[in-house]
């Protein structure tokens, strides 16, 4: 945009009434066209990289958060089961019957007997 401001300066002229106003050449006409459709190519090539590195960033970003979620789900799980085979064990221990540790637990009594 800077460019084109300086572009269009470059091409402001007086006229004899002291009005501004548009005096170019063919060539010079023919020049400016092809600088601001150079510059606006180049503009979108920068907004599509732009666009493209924050999609990147985003997707990464969204990525990382999805992984920490999943972990702790998974670890919060683990960690659950792991109570739960305590309990089991521990109730077993002071010799509770393998009947309501089962039902109490949702192991089997094979798993019970293994803790």
């Amino acid at each position: 945009l800077k460019y084109l401001h300086e572009l269009e300066y470059n091409f402001m002229k007086e006229d004899s009434a002291g009005h501004e106003s548009f005096q170019t050449s063919e060539k010079e006409d023919e020049m400016s066209h092809l600088f601001i459709s150079d510059m606006i190519q180049k503009s979108m090539a920068q907004g599509r990289e732009e666009g493209r590195m924050q999609g990147m960033e985003e997707g990464r970003m969204q990525g990382i958060e999805q992984g920490i979620e999943q972990g702790m789900e998974k670890g919060r799980a683990q960690g659950i089961a792991q109570g739960i085979l305590r309990t089991a064990k521990n109730l077993r221990d002071t010799g509770i019957s393998m009947d309501i540790i089962s039902r109490s637990t949702g192991l089997t009594a094979e798993e019970i007997q293994k803790l």
